[in-house]
This record gives structure tokens, C-alpha cells and sequence, in this order.
């Protein structure tokens, strides 16, 4: 159980450095990606990038976590999925003014998923 545990922090911690230094790379990059104070972001270009990163960190996350913990990948998977879902949830709920709200929604729906696509990557290979 320790090693699951150190492998969803890892994860975790892995998915959070990963969104934010993306993040500020696309705002430097794409000055229109970064919300004015008071005012949402509309571009459904820039919402569909943020997106695509989303489950290219939530599947690299996935596969890191099973690689700590590879004995129970599925679990650790599983566990991780769930963690990033309910801080992400809470992210999403405090910022729910900022994006529309299909945003939020696709963001959410596709963060589980993504992760367990990673652990099952990352998995060690039955044979």
C-alpha cells in the first residue's frame, strides 16, 4: 500500500507541475489564453488546446504512477484518477466563471479516463 501512495502523490504532483508550466508556456505564447481579471475566455481554439493537454498530462501521470507501483497498476490507476478528479472537480466548480461551462464538463469527463489509459500503458506486460 505505501508504494501506491507515493505513486499517486508522484502522479499528482506530476500532473500539477506539468498543467501549470504548460499553462504559463501557452500564456506567454498565446497572450489571449491567459484571462483578463474580471473577464472569460471564449476562444473555443485556445479551450480545445487546454484540453488536448489535459490527456496527454492525465495519460504521462498515469503511466508514472504505474511505474512506482507497477504490481498494482490497476488500482494505483485507479486511485490516482479519482484524487485528480476531486481536486479537479473543485478547481473547476471555484472557476466556473471563467470558461464556459462545455469546458468544464469535457475537462472533467475525460480526466478519468485519460489516466487509466496511462496506467494501462504503463503497466507491466502480461505474458
Amino acid at each position: 500500500m505505501g508504494r501506491i501512495i507515493i505513486a499517486v502523490v508522484v502522479g499528482f504532483v506530476l500532473w500539477t507541475a506539468l498543467w501549470l508550466v504548460t499553462g504559463l508556456v501557452i500564456t506567454k505564447v498565446v497572450p489571449d489564453a491567459a484571462p483578463v481579471e474580471g473577464q472569460r475566455i471564449e476562444s473555443t481554439g485556445i479551450l480545445l488546446i487546454f484540453i488536448v493537454i489535459s490527456v496527454i498530462i492525465s495519460v504521462v501521470s498515469g503511466i508514472a504512477a504505474v511505474k512506482i507501483a507497477p504490481a498494482a497498476a490497476a488500482k494505483t490507476g485507479w486511485i490516482l484518477a479519482a484524487v485528480l478528479f476531486a481536486v479537479g472537480l473543485a478547481i473547476e466548480i471555484g472557476g466556473w466563471d471563467t470558461t464556459p461551462a462545455w469546458y468544464h464538463i469535457v475537462f472533467l469527463l475525460l480526466l478519468i479516463p485519460s489516466v487509466v489509459v496511462g496506467a494501462r500503458l504503463g503497466a507491466p506486460k502480461q505474458v
